[in-house]
């Protein structure tokens, strides 16, 4: 939910920020937060996109949070389309990886996304609150669904 989901996006010119992500960045590095993104990325195992368009997306998207004082700390790709795969979402592997590589207290840690799955992950994952991003209402798992994202800030 960092940017418009138009469905596979896959260039910069299709890449489209959401209206607060850098505000709830920077709050949240200034709280002393890591910023992690957790991206699944079937396009690449479908062909429609390469890896290394995967790549080039996410440096021209850390160039932009650094310019923000908003820097990420990483980023973990799930590639498979295999809902089985333990790194896909809704399965808790890459915030697992995250925990373990950047010594993180998942109970601590807030998870934002925009779909089902990333809640579902974070729960997996034992993450201390799931947020949601959504302009819509319906049946979630989130311990909160927001509308905009600068909601989140007085949750961190």
């Amino acid at each position: 939910m960092i940017n418009v989901d138009y469905i596979d996006v896959h260039k910069k010119e299709q890449f489209h920020f959401v209206d607060g992500i850098f505000d709830l960045c920077k709050a949240a590095k200034a709280r002393e937060y890591k910023i992690i993104v957790i991206t699944n990325q079937s396009g690449v195992s479908r062909g429609i996109f390469t890896l290394h368009d995967v790549v080039t997306l996410h440096d021209y998207m850390r160039g932009e949070f650094m310019k923000v004082g908003a820097e990420l700390t990483d980023i973990y790709i799930c590639t498979s389309r295999d809902n089985a795969h333990i790194d896909r979402k809704p399965n808790p592997g890459m915030l697992l990886k995250a925990m373990e590589q950047h010594l993180i207290n998942m109970k601590k840690s807030i998870m934002v996304g925009d779909k089902e799955r990333d809640i579902l992950a974070g729960k997996s994952a034992g993450c201390g609150k799931n947020i949601m991003f959504s302009d819509g209402l319906f049946d979630t798992k989130a311990d909160l669904v927001v509308k905009d994202l600068r909601d989140i800030i007085d949750c961190l």
